[in-house]
């Protein structure tokens, strides 16, 4: 299990554990990120934020909010 920003483009994974406080938390659900989603990294540079392609939606997720989200590749 890694942060999210530790997995290349492409791949899949799904949400095992996330790091956050109510209103983080809150975000992360309107997005469609919570335990139990499989999302794919659509693009990760390294540096910048991630592009996550979650259900027909892209979004961007900053670094630092990447890294409070642990899942494992599927």
């Amino acid at each position: 299990m890694n942060t999210l920003d530790k997995y290349l483009s492409s791949d899949i994974v799904k949400i095992e554990k996330i790091v956050c406080d109510e209103k983080f938390c809150h975000r992360l659900g309107e997005m469609g990120l919570y335990l139990g989603s499989e999302i794919q990294i659509v693009k990760n540079d390294n540096f910048g934020p991630l592009i996550l392609k979650i259900f027909d939606s892209q979004v961007a997720l900053g670094r630092l909010e990447a890294q409070k989200i642990y899942a494992t590749k599927i």
